[in-house]
């Protein structure tokens, strides 16, 4: 069974690893000196909104001061200071990035042998991220199409999904035939109806890696609402939070990996 991306969807999938880097969406650290009051500090972060400012020691950043926890008395006395397990090369992919922000709101962020930026949750929200979502999805459609076209003829399909879903899907599929674009049925299907098609197959949750069709379909479902947000809102969180965005980005990125085509020696 063609479970696998085809080497054109491996390679663009390469591509958003290898493209979308970290110092895309990361911002420049603003910075207190060690020996600053930290109520001066304190007062520079309400006035800028920062929640987390560097501690700068003769040039080098030392360590972070958290906007919450700040007591009268010097910044370097009250700085956490800089553990490896905070800081992310800006080279590294936008992917490690996201499975980072998994438990940790916030990161310093590692320009060549120096701590220079800062990027957090919220720095999720720009372009590139969106850019890296919709390449994440798109091959997973990709990946979908061809596991329909695999297991149902237009005349399976025509007999298996919903009967609204489907006069949806030929009502597009007459359309773009109208304007000369030779398409099968499987072409104009939603992910909803992709699921719905594979759900029904035998035995394909368990040849994608599921325990279970509730597993598939839960699956599906947080992968379609991700597209939907991507679509029609410009919060990436609206009505959901960074932990199921970040865990349903990296459950995908993991899906898709695990269904790469073997490359030949």
């Amino acid at each position: 069974m063609p479970q696998n991306l085809t080497p054109a969807g491996e390679e663009l999938r390469a591509l958003l690893g290898g493209l979308l880097l970290t110092r895309h969406v990361s911002q420049a650290l603003e910075c207190c000196d060690a020996d600053d009051d930290s109520q001066d500090a304190l007062a520079r972060m309400q006035q800028r909104g920062f929640t987390v400012l560097g501690v700068s020691d003769q040039g080098h950043v030392v360590g972070s001061l958290d906007r919450q926890s700040l007591r009268p008395g010097l910044c370097i006395d009250q700085a956490e200071p800089v553990a490896e397990e905070h800081v992310i090369g800006g080279d590294e992919p936008l992917l490690e990035l996201l499975r980072r922000l998994q438990t940790r709101h916030w990161l310093f962020a590692r320009h060549g042998k120096e701590i220079s930026g800062f990027v957090s949750r919220s720095d999720l929200q720009r372009a590139p991220v969106r850019m890296l979502l919709f390449g994440l999805i798109s091959l997973f459609e990709m990946l979908l199409l061809d596991l329909v076209q695999h297991y149902y003829s237009d005349a399976g399909i025509a007999k298996t999904l919903n009967v609204n879903r489907l006069r949806q899907a030929q009502r597009l599929h007459a359309e773009r035939e109208h304007r000369g674009e030779e398409l099968k049925l499987a072409d104009c299907l939603q992910i909803a109806d992709k699921r719905d098609l594979l759900l029904a197959a035998p035995g394909c949750s368990r040849r994608l890696g599921f325990d279970s069709n509730k597993a598939a379909n839960r699956f599906f479902v947080q992968v379609e609402q991700l597209r939907d947000r991507l679509v029609h809102a410009n919060d990436l969180i609206a009505g959901s939070s960074w932990e199921e965005v970040l865990t349903t980005t990296i459950q995908l990125a993991d899906f898709l990996s695990r269904h790469t085509q073997p490359q030949s020696d």
